[in-house]
């Protein structure tokens, strides 16, 4: 849309950020929320505002899995550790995520992938 190119970068970062805040109050506040959002169904509108569109894929979490999802995020935004990677792994199982071997590692390394900012040291070979 060739509305999102005349933003200035402060206004696109502020736009953005209000997309992340709609979403997170979406997910932990209203009884349903888009499961499939991507740039794709943002639309800058003329005035500035930034219009939400195409909710056919959306989803509902109930109270309990909403406390499991804020319990992982919360332990992934502390500092990487072995006791903050117990603590996700923990959020993990809690929520029902498991893998083939058991492996608490990779279900660390799997929540951080999903959920957090891809670091290059994980696109090497033995992270794959």
């Amino acid at each position: 849309d060739s509305a999102w190119l005349r933003l200035g970068s402060g206004e696109l970062r502020a736009a953005l950020k209000l997309v992340v805040e709609v979403h997170g109050y979406q997910i932990f506040f209203c009884p349903c929320f888009n499961a499939d959002p991507h740039p794709g169904n943002l639309i800058a509108l003329p005035d500035g505002r930034v219009g939400l569109i195409d909710f056919g894929q959306c989803a509902e979490m109930d109270a309990a899995t909403r406390r499991g999802l804020a319990r992982l995020l919360a332990h992934l935004a502390e500092p990487e550790s072995r006791e903050a990677d117990e603590e996700v792994v923990g959020a993990m199982l809690a929520l029902g995520v498991r893998t083939e071997k058991s492996d608490r590692q990779y279900l660390a390394f799997l929540a951080r992938l999903v959920f957090c900012r891809v670091k290059a040291e994980w696109l090497q070979h033995e992270h794959i």
